[in-house]
C-alpha cells in the first residue's frame, strides 16, 4: 500500500509543478506492483494484472487522441492495474473521473467559463459528427487555465477508495 501511495503523490507533485509524470517514475512504479504480486499472489496473478493494465491502454488511448488525458495520465493509470484488481480500478477511475469533472465545473463557474466551455464542447461534438472524424479535442483550447493535472484527481480517486475498503491492497 506504500508503494502505490508513494508513486501517487509524488506523481501529483510532478504533474502539479512540471505539467508531466516522469517515465522512471510510473516505470518504478510498474515494475515494483509486478515484483510485489507475483511474491503475494503469484505468476498467473501478475500476468493477470499486466493484461489489465493492457485493456487500460487500449481503452485511454482513445481518450489520449483527442487530447483529453496525457500519456503520463494513462501510465500512472496502468501502474494502479498492478496494486488493484480490475474492478477496484474501475471503482477508482470512476471516482477519479468524477473528482476531475467535479473540479473542472468549479473552476468553470469560479472563472466564468462554464457557457463558454459547454459552448466550445457542443462545437467540438458537431465537428466530429460532421466530418465523422475524432479529432483532437484541444483544438478548441486556447486558456492554460483549463488543464486539469489528472494524477490529483487518480491520487484522491484512490484515497476515497481506500477509505471505503479499509485500504486492505499490497
Amino acid at each position: 500500500m506504500l508503494c502505490i501511495i508513494t508513486v501517487l503523490i509524488t506523481a501529483s507533485i510532478s504533474d502539479i509543478q512540471y505539467g508531466k509524470i516522469p517515465n522512471w517514475l510510473n516505470a518504478l512504479g510498474y515494475v515494483v506492483g509486478i515484483v510485489l504480486t507475483i511474491y503475494y499472489w503469484g505468476l498467473a496473478e501478475s500476468l493477470y494484472r499486466v493484461g489489465n493494465s493492457i485493456l487500460v491502454l487500449i481503452f485511454l488511448f482513445i481518450l489520449f487522441a483527442i487530447g483529453t488525458i496525457g500519456a503520463g495520465d494513462i501510465k500512472l493509470l496502468m501502474v494502479l492495474c498492478q496494486y488493484v484488481s480490475m474492478d477496484e480500478f474501475i471503482t477508482i477511475l470512476i471516482y477519479s473521473f468524477a473528482l476531475a469533472a467535479g473540479y473542472s465545473l468549479i473552476e468553470m463557474i469560479k472563472n466564468k467559463t462554464l457557457w463558454s466551455g459547454v459552448s466550445r464542447f457542443i462545437t467540438y461534438l458537431k465537428r466530429c459528427i460532421t466530418t465523422r472524424k475524432i479529432t483532437s479535442y484541444e483544438d478548441n483550447i486556447s486558456n492554460s487555465k483549463t488543464v486539469i493535472h489528472m494524477a490529483v484527481p487518480i491520487l484522491f480517486g484512490f484515497c476515497l477508495w481506500m477509505g471505503q475498503t479499509g485500504g486492505l491492497i499490497l
